[in-house]
């Protein structure tokens, strides 16, 4: 009989997952009548809440009119609708946008973007691309190459491409731009570009760091003519506080990629803004210097359904003020913890339990999950880190149940220390 193969889970050792079978607001339900917290938005993607009616209903109709054709020959109303809607909020800075299916597809397009510019100016030697400690890019064969090489890349490690490594803003700033700064006088005409998420490192632990060095990281690369990704795939659609983390930085990059939070958790989608100045790189008569990439669903219009009544949602229901109670809330509970390193940003709380193994794989980890899934909170630990990144629609209840729950976990821990 075939069974399902889940991602990240050494099924071993894990336990027999819930069923899920319905979810709205800040819940998930399963099928036999359990109500739990999703206190990490099912893996970031979901903001406004589970099922929000007004997606819901543009979803709907969509179906009515077109789900799916080919992009490369065609567009349709539901990507001109989602374009026009992100024309409101992106700087004008950004003059394209490339629609593919995930965030991983989306830097891939990103670096393609980069290195194919540099290529079709007559300078192909210009094709490494600087990355930087604790990132993480995708699952994918080229975002993985660009994040920090570890256990999620050591079983195929002889697959990935070089690339130049600079220490994380996130931990030394001063250290990172000095060492970017070498680089980047060294081997310059060798750099197609930089690739960072801004503000808040995600997957390699929540890392965060100020804007001031952000924008450093950024002029430092333009002024050697070094291209500049934000990989804004977690930290878009209102992680950081702000609609694009980018919107707190003076300097702007020349592509930014997005996925998660853009279609609210609907459905898969992910995008890629560029300058005219990279789209005028490929702009020829002749045929061979087109951007080759396409995935089978790129521009979905369902997924562009979903995107653009994201952004109405966003823009309509007073989102802003969603995230700043969000964060007070966090501000306010975490402070009653016990822990190391207490950190918020946004809509994103962060902090680390002392453990004798404080990496990904660290025990503490599944050990909480498995605690706060008991008592119905859903969280998913990054080792020794744990966070919690909530849908906009959660309350100041919610998250004091959530808290609460995380508290008891440290007591437990402290009494068996004891």
């Amino acid at each position: 009989m075939l069974k399902l193969w889940q991602p990240l889970t050494q099924h071993a050792i894990a336990p027999t997952p819930p069923v899920i079978s319905r979810a709205e607001g800040a819940y998930l339900y399963t099928a036999h009548g359990r109500k739990i917290f999703d206190g990490m938005s099912s893996w970031w993607v979901t903001t406004h809440g589970h099922g929000h009616p007004r997606i819901r209903r543009a979803v709907a109709v969509q179906t009515e009119k077109l789900s799916q054709t080919i992009m490369a020959n065609f567009t349709h109303d539901a990507a001109d609708e989602f374009i026009s809607e992100m024309s409101r909020v992106v700087d004008a800075k950004f003059m394209r946008i490339f629609l593919s299916d995930s965030g991983s597809t989306a830097n891939e397009v990103a670096l393609k973007m980069a290195v194919g510019a540099w290529h079709h100016r007559g300078q192909p030697h210009r094709n490494k691309i600087i990355a930087f400690d604790h990132g993480y890019h995708g699952a994918t064969i080229g975002a993985t190459s660009v994040g920090a090489r570890g256990v999620f890349s050591r079983p195929h490690e002889n697959l990935l491409f070089e690339v130049i490594r600079v220490p994380s803003p996130a931990v030394d700033a001063e250290k990172c731009l000095a060492e970017l700064e070498k680089i980047l006088k060294s081997q310059q005409h060798e750099i197609a570009a930089l690739m960072i998420e801004p503000l808040i490192q995600g997957a390699g632990g929540m890392k965060f760091y100020a804007p001031k060095t952000l924008d450093e990281i950024t002029r430092l690369a333009h002024t050697y003519d070094v291209f500049v990704i934000f990989d804004e795939v977690m930290t878009g659609f209102g992680r950081t506080g702000t609609l694009f983390a980018h919107q707190q930085c003076r300097e702007l990059p020349d592509i930014v990629t997005l996925a998660k939070g853009i279609t609210a958790g609907f459905l898969p989608m992910g995008a890629t803004l560029a300058t005219q100045e990279l789209f005028d790189a490929f702009y020829a008569d002749d045929r061979s210097r087109m951007l080759f990439h396409s995935t089978s669903y790129t521009g979905n219009a369902l997924a562009c359904a979903a995107a653009a009544a994201n952004l109405k949602v966003w823009r309509e229901e007073n989102t802003d003020q969603k995230l700043k109670q969000i964060e007070t809330y966090h501000q306010k509970f975490l402070s009653q913890l016990n822990v190391q390193n207490p950190r918020v940003k946004g809509t994103i709380a962060a902090f680390e339990i002392h453990a004798a193994d404080n990496n990904y794989l660290a025990n503490i980890g599944p050990e909480l999950m498995n605690f706060c899934l008991e008592k119905n909170i859903l969280l998913r630990p990054l080792g020794n880190t744990i966070y919690v990144l909530p849908p906009y629609c959660t309350t100041q209840s919610d998250l004091e149940n959530c808290y609460r729950v995380i508290a008891e976990f440290i007591d437990q821990l402290s009494l068996r220390a004891a």
